[in-house]
């Protein structure tokens, strides 16, 4: 399955970086574009600013994918639902009073379909955002900055919330091969080791808009 265009964004300090066999990929239908280097974020927000009408599939571009995860979310999408369709999620475990657990008490990498409010999506496998899925306010770099710096699945998982969509997982667990190297500078050192990031990062957002996060 071909996509209408394929945008590989990059911060402006980089771009000069480039090596030519990467350069070279705009002869085949790549487009290139420079941006403000908002770290994980790069590869989502300069799209839903430039694309705001379209549908847009996010991918990581120091991954290997299969032949078919592209047709996989453009077929498994119902445009009856309020469902964004994604490769890879963890599910929110809560505790008694209904707030999340820690993220590593979470149920992670789903090896199962699954749809709720507690599918919590990775970007890593790919995912479809529909027109619409995100709350305008996902565009806040001010907000995102302050309260999410270095976790964008914990924001957008939020703002998909508040537009009152949710994520579903449409198969089981895919093994996610990175490029050789493409690790070593990686947000996942930040954000993983005993959790502690996710779960600071997704404190800020439960003080700031309360939990469960709320359609408006």
């Amino acid at each position: 399955m071909k996509p209408d265009e394929v945008v590989l964004w990059v911060g402006h300090a980089d771009f000069e970086r480039l090596p030519k066999k990467v350069l070279d990929l705009r002869r085949l239908g790549l487009t290139i574009s420079s941006c403000e280097d908002i770290r994980s974020y790069t590869k989502i927000i300069p799209s839903l600013r430039t694309y705001p009408d379209a549908f847009i599939v996010t991918a990581d571009d120091d991954v290997y994918y299969w032949d078919d995860w592209l047709k996989e979310l453009v077929e498994s999408y119902d445009p009856a639902s309020r469902l964004i369709p994604c490769h890879r999620c963890h599910l929110i475990r809560t505790d008694a009073q209904g707030l999340p657990l820690p993220y590593l008490q979470w149920e992670l990498q789903l090896d199962r379909p699954l749809a709720s409010p507690l599918v919590f999506v990775t970007g890593v496998g790919g995912v479809l955002y529909p027109p619409g899925s995100l709350h305008p306010q996902v565009l806040d770099e001010a907000q995102f900055r302050s309260l999410c710096p270095t976790t964008d699945d914990v924001w957008l998982y939020w703002m998909a919330r508040k537009a009152g969509w949710e994520f579903r997982q449409i198969g089981r667990r895919r093994r996610v091969l990175n490029w050789n190297g493409s690790q070593k500078m990686s947000l996942m050192a930040t954000n993983v080791p005993e959790g502690g990031g996710n779960d600071q990062q997704l404190g800020n957002l439960i003080r700031t808009y309360t939990w469960p996060p709320v359609t408006t």
